[in-house]
């Protein structure tokens, strides 16, 4: 309850807030099956809610942080269990399928002279798939968004909270990075590899 000027009480709830992130990125097609072409431009847009962020399952380095649902990962069939839950904390822009998820972000904190962080690194995976109760069948999609830089200071520690906007042509360096985007949908399978040409991590506040 909040008391605005001579008294008033007023019993509007005070706002509250969350943070996403949203990554949005460019790139080329580098390899295709099913799907946009080699040499086709494309762009594409993730969203991290760090409402449902997993823990850093790398807690015991200042500079590496992993953060995941259902983590580790595993392959379908594998001795361990597989994914048990949905999961909002990675998601995609048009992507056609929503179930049970292997969601992953891995920040890397490069130090200078370093072999065991000699890098700036950033990957986030969006990996889920449901069954499609019409015909039995399974829908899948995966897409996965990496940068790597040795030259370029982008990363700052292991949070989740890592703004930046980088063109790749303009880094210069080993700065490389790329994805994938595979998904499958009514028996029908696309997906397609590609560089990537710019990528732009923002942070925002939203109000509920």
């Amino acid at each position: 309850m909040a008391v605005h000027g001579e008294g008033v009480l007023d019993s509007t709830p005070a706002p509250q807030s969350y943070t996403v992130i949203d990554i949005d990125f460019w790139g080329t097609i580098s390899n295709d099956y099913g799907g946009p072409r080699v040499g086709e431009a494309i762009e594409g847009s993730m969203r991290l809610d760090l409402r449902f962020a997993g823990a850093d399952h790398e807690y015991w380095s200042p500079n590496w942080g992993v953060y995941g649902v259902n983590y580790p990962p595993c392959e379908r069939n594998c001795p361990e269990p597989e994914p048990d839950r949905e999961s909002r904390f990675v998601t995609t822009r048009g992507g056609l399928v929503e179930g049970q998820s292997y969601d992953e972000v891995t920040v890397v904190d490069s130090i200078p002279g370093s072999d065991s962080f000699p890098h700036d690194y950033l990957r986030v995976q969006d990996w889920e798939w449901s069954g499609l109760p019409s015909d039995d069948s399974d829908a899948d999609l995966r897409v996965v968004v990496g940068i790597s830089s040795s030259v370029v200071d982008f990363i700052h520690g292991d949070g989740l909270l890592q703004p930046f906007d980088l063109r790749l042509a303009d880094a210069g360096g080993d700065t490389a990075g790329g994805g994938i985007w595979q998904q499958l949908v009514n028996g029908v399978s696309s997906g397609f590899e590609f560089a990537l040409d710019r990528i732009r991590v923002t942070p925002k506040v939203c109000r509920i």
